[in-house]
C-alpha cells in the first residue's frame, strides 16, 4: 500500500514518455489517491492535459500545484508552453532570481 502512489507516478511517467495521455491522466490521478500531495503526480497530470488538449483542465491543475508551491518553475513554464503570450513568459521569466 505505501508504494502505491510512487507506482503510479512511475506508470504515468511511462505512459507519457509513449504518447498515452489518457493513460497517464488515469495513473496519475490514481497516484494523487494515495497521496494528494505528490507532485510529480500533479505535474505529470498538468502536462497529460495540456498534451491532450484540455487547457482548463491544465489551467486548474496548474492553479493547484502554484497553491502548493507559490515558486513553482514548473507551473509557470507550463502557463507559458499551454499560452504561449509575452506575458505569461515575463511572468515564468521573472520567478527566476539568481
Amino acid at each position: 500500500m505505501e508504494y502505491r502512489s510512487a507506482a503510479y507516478t512511475g506508470m504515468a511517467e511511462i505512459a507519457l514518455i509513449q504518447k498515452k495521455t489518457d493513460q497517464a491522466l488515469k495513473y496519475s490521478r490514481l497516484a494523487q489517491d494515495y497521496d494528494r500531495y505528490n507532485v510529480k503526480a500533479i505535474q505529470f497530470e498538468a502536462v497529460a492535459d495540456r498534451l491532450a488538449g484540455y487547457p482548463a483542465e491544465a489551467a486548474e491543475v496548474l492553479n493547484r500545484l502554484t497553491r502548493m508551491d507559490p515558486l513553482s518553475h514548473f507551473a509557470g513554464l507550463e502557463h507559458y508552453l499551454s499560452d504561449p503570450a509575452t506575458e505569461n513568459f515575463n511572468a515564468f521569466k521573472d520567478l527566476i532570481r539568481i
